[in-house]
């Protein structure tokens, strides 16, 4: 329900003038939040939240796991990115930033107890998603990861 909510208010933004000028108005008391390119299209947290709502109606549990690695590896991946930097790939995305998915999967795959080679299988195939890049791949990445948790472990 939440999800169609905050979807659906999302949408509305982009095809009525006087929702979008509330959203101008918010973000001239809260600074901006939207990247330009979400100012034409659903926000990144509106595909996310897609993505969650997905991942659960169709894997249910086991999207907790998927949606853990594949969350928190993305923010992973940006931070140890940009604070670390080194090689980047062709899409000046760096093989750091790439290396956190694997990384933060082998700590949950510890942490939980579940098949390492399994959860380390997921952190790999979401950060070559992440690194390469898909479209809409906020809604992808949890979509992909929960997929391949249930897959794998269901």
């Amino acid at each position: 329900m939440a999800a169609s909510v905050i979807i659906s208010l999302d949408a509305l933004r982009l095809v009525s003038p006087g929702w979008f000028a509330f959203f101008l108005k918010l973000e001239s008391i809260t600074g901006t939040f939207m990247r330009e390119r979400e100012r034409r299209e659903l926000s990144d947290a509106s595909l996310m939240v897609l993505g969650i709502a997905i991942s659960l109606s169709f894997f249910g549990g086991w999207a907790v796991i998927g949606l853990a690695i594949s969350i928190v590896g993305d923010a992973l991946a940006s931070l140890f990115g940009k604070l670390l930097g080194g090689p980047r790939l062709p899409n000046s995305k760096t093989i750091v930033g790439f290396l956190a998915f694997p990384f933060w999967a082998f700590l949950v795959a510890i942490s939980s107890q579940l098949d390492l080679l399994s959860i380390l299988l997921v952190g790999v195939v979401v950060g070559l998603v992440e690194a390469f890049g898909v479209p809409w791949e906020n809604l992808s990445l949890g979509v992909v990861s929960s997929f391949l948790v249930w897959l794998l472990l269901g």
